[in-house]
Parts: C-alpha cells; structure tokens; sequence
C-alpha cells in the first residue's frame, strides 16, 4: 500500500512540475531598421511564457529539444540562438551586406526545470540585408578630369568627426562585438583585425580587462602624418586622428609591434613579438615590416590610400608616400597595390565601410571603385596621364551571381586557372570591363583561360556552368 502510495505522489508531482506546449506560435514577424549590419525583429506574443529566436543563412529546419536551455549565442548547427525570454524585440547584429537571413520564432512554456517548445510550424521568415551603396554620393564628381583628385579630397574631406574615445561606443558595441556561448555561460567576443585573435569578455567591452588589452590602431600610422609635432593625445582630436576609416580594433601587443614600421611580406624568420596570423620581420629589402592576416590585407591598403586622398594638401602638405614622415618612405606601394587587387572588397569590408559611412558621412573611394587606384600616382597624389578607367558606371551584383574568388591567379600576367568548379559543368566564360560592358567570350582548355590583346587593368570574369553563374574580379598586370 506505502509503494502504491509513493508511487501516486511521484506522477502527482511530475504533473505539478512539468509543462504543457504552448497552444500557439507567437504572430506577425516582422523586420525594422533595415541595415546593411543589423536590423530589428519583433512580433506578435502569444500566451507563451518565453520565446526561443533563432537565425541561420540558410533555410531553418531546427526542432528545439524540451528541457534544454538554449543560451543567446549559442550554434547548434546551422543556426545561431539570438534571443532567449520573454521579450518580443529582438535587435540582430553581426549581418553582412547582401545577404539572406532567416528568422525562427518558437513559443516555450516552463516550469522549474522543465521547459516544453512548441517546434511545430515556427514563426519564420526572411529578409534580405542592402547592400553597401553609394548612392549619389559622388554626383557632381567628374571622374575624367585633370583635378579628380581635388575633386575627390575636397568631398571626403569635409565630413564628421567622431571622438576617438567613440570607437569602442560606436563601431565596437555596433559591429565588431559578437555573442557566443563558452561552457555553458553566454559571452562575447571581438577579433584581433591583425592576428584574428579572438577575445572573450562579459558585459561591457573594455580596452584593458580582460587581457589581453586591446587598441585603436592607426592604420595610417600617426608618425607619419604629424606634420604639426603635437602630442599623441593632441592628434587624437584631429579629424585624421579619430578618422574611423583609418582605424582598427587590435590585440595591444599587435599595436605596439606594428609601431609605425610599413607593411609588406616577411620573407625571413618572424620576429618574436608576431603573434598569430600578424607577422613582424625583414621584407626581402632588409627593412622591418608588418604583415597582417591575409584577409585583412586589402583593407589595410585602402585605408592608407584613403587617408592620402583624404587628406591631401591639409598643412600646405602633399599626403604622396615620397612625402609624408618618419618611416613613411620605406613603405613599398606596390605591396599595398597588390594586396589591394589580391584581397578586393568583400562583404565585410563593405558592410564595415557602409556603417562608417554613416557616421562620419564620407566614403571611401578605393572601396567604391577598386580601379580608381590604377589612375592616381600614390608617390605624390597626381592624377597618371594613361588612365583609361571607366567610373559613371559601376557593376549592380546580383543575387543570382555568386561571387568570389573562382579563378587564380590574382593578379594575373594572362594566364588564369579555374578553380573549385568543375571543368564539365561550364558552359561559357566571359569577360567584362569594370563598367559592366561584356568584352569577348574567352578561349579555355578546360580549366584554363587564356587571356590576349587586353591592356593592365581590372576586370570581371564570369563563368557559366550547368550549376549556376559565378563572377571573380581580377587584375592585368
């Protein structure tokens, strides 16, 4: 009778303990605030306790498992868990421009421990993130003139400062910062730009704690450009000081390596203070120089470009690499031209220059129109005399095209070779200038492309295949 007894109280408290499914989803998802690096969610509550917000960029088919503790953060596959609780708001960062995401929504009951998901018929949808424009920022801009380059200073020059004490309140908390999930404990994380490091906090981003300590780096190093003689803590208020477009977020020990040497490739034994994918040593002149991560490599080089551009003239000074200071000459500009052409702008880049664009107000050029650089002498910052390129017209890339890195190498003497895609399934290769305008089918034999009769410059390369169409942006040299 006692163990019949103990028995009903055990299913009495099970049912007083467990859960029933939500009898519904939550409704009406909707998407705000659209951005090239976020957007807000929300929707519609139910009589749910909480809510499990989950996103992919690929179509969802996640089945949320009862009595497990999903944590923001978290990747269980595909999928990233973006929000846990009862809110109905749920603001989703860390996109990338022209991108497709994919949004689930599932109603949960709780009680004590257990916790019962309604995994049937999510509240779903898509959205697809702009991408980076420049609208008609550039209208009025004659691209064929002798003075372009006065032209182009003068726009990007005239923009808005933020504070340099604003970068970890702007672009860091905005863009770089990234929940994840480490032993079971929601936290965050941002990356070394030069190394790839990645560092783990809890709450609030703070340059100093946890260490390892992180910088703003000056990619445009400050030695270089101060023409004034101020103090560093002086050139920090100056538009060039604070200039987000110049700077990064790295590892301190990254920053101080770097110092104010120039960037190039290390060709004998790496230094000591290199650290992961950041490399300090001797370039094949004997000069000391600083090798990021491969991946970051054509950004860095657009940003000095820019800074040259931007600031042109400021001082009574010519910004060209033969004149700005300290150990500014010994910066090699055919490394930073063929990182520029080797790692051109991706969708990271693009989002990032987007965000800056909106803060400060001013672009970029060199992300805008990779093949501006072909057309200005970055020694003096003079417009070249044989500069056939092309800018009223720039390429609209479509969601149907995928883009990429499909043929090497890059920058290519005339000889290309198709990688990752299968010789039997291509149809047709095409060639275009950089305004879109389709110049030749090209002759292949298999997997090789053969290039005749084009002058240096960039192009676009499509190829047909029975799978679908891919596009890769290369350089003639």
């Amino acid at each position: 009778m006692k163990y019949a007894f103990f028995i009903l109280f055990c299913l009495i408290s099970f049912v007083s303990f467990s859960q029933t499914e939500p009898s519904n989803q939550p409704s009406a998802l909707n998407f705000s605030g659209l951005k090239t690096y976020r957007t807000n969610v929300s929707f519609t509550s139910s009589s749910a306790d909480g809510y499990l917000v989950v996103a992919s960029q690929t179509p969802i088919s996640f089945s949320p498992v009862d009595n497990v503790n999903y944590i923001k953060g978290e990747v269980v596959g595909a999928i990233k868990v973006v929000a846990v609780g009862n809110g109905t708001f749920v603001s989703l960062k860390n996109l990338l421009q022209n991108n497709t995401y994919y949004v689930a929504v599932y109603a949960y009951n709780t009680s004590g421990f257990n916790i019962n998901y309604k995994s049937d018929n999510p509240l779903s949808s898509s959205f697809t993130t702009p991408s980076a424009s420049y609208g008609n920022y550039y209208n009025g801009i004659d691209f064929t003139a002798g003075n372009v380059i006065e032209q182009l200073t003068n726009k990007i020059q005239a923009h808005t400062s933020i504070e340099y004490a604003q970068f970890d309140e702007t672009i860091v908390a905005d863009f770089y910062e990234t929940d994840t999930v480490i032993g079971g404990v929601g936290r965050k994380y941002v990356n070394c730009q030069y190394s790839n490091e990645k560092r783990l906090y809890d709450g609030t981003f703070a340059y100093t704690n946890p260490a390892p300590s992180y910088s703003r780096e000056h990619r445009m190093a400050f030695s270089w450009i101060n023409f004034q003689g101020i103090t560093r803590a002086e050139f920090e208020l100056t538009p060039e000081g604070n200039d987000i477009h110049s700077l990064d977020l790295v590892q301190n020990d990254v920053n101080s390596a770097r110092s104010n040497y120039p960037f190039g490739i290390v060709t004998s034994n790496p230094w000591a203070d290199s650290y992961l994918e950041f490399i300090k040593g001797r370039d094949v002149n004997n000069d000391i120089v600083a090798e990021p991560r491969s991946d970051r490599k054509g950004d860095i080089a657009r940003a000095v470009f820019y800074m040259m551009l931007a600031y042109n003239g400021k001082y009574g000074e010519n910004w060209g690499l033969d004149n700005l200071l300290s150990d500014a000459n010994l910066q090699d500009i055919q490394v930073l031209l063929d990182w520029h052409y080797q790692d051109l702008p991706d969708d990271f880049e693009k989002t990032r220059h987007q965000y800056v664009a909106e803060k400060q107000l001013n672009r970029n050029p060199f992300i805008d129109f990779p093949q501006l650089v072909d057309c200005i002498d970055f020694t003096n910052l003079t417009k070249k005399a044989a500069c056939n390129v092309i800018i009223e017209v720039g390429i609209k890339e479509s969601p149907i095209m995928n883009y990429g890195n499909f043929v090497y190498p890059n920058p290519s003497n005339g000889t290309l070779y198709i990688q990752d895609l299968d010789s039997e399934s291509i149809i047709a290769v095409k060639m275009f200038d950089y305004s879109g305008k389709e110049l030749k089918d090209l002759s292949r034999i298999k997997n090789v492309i053969y290039l005749d009769s084009f002058s240096k410059g960039l192009y676009l390369i499509e190829i047909q295949t029975t799978n679908g169409n891919y596009m890769s942006k290369i350089h003639l040299k």
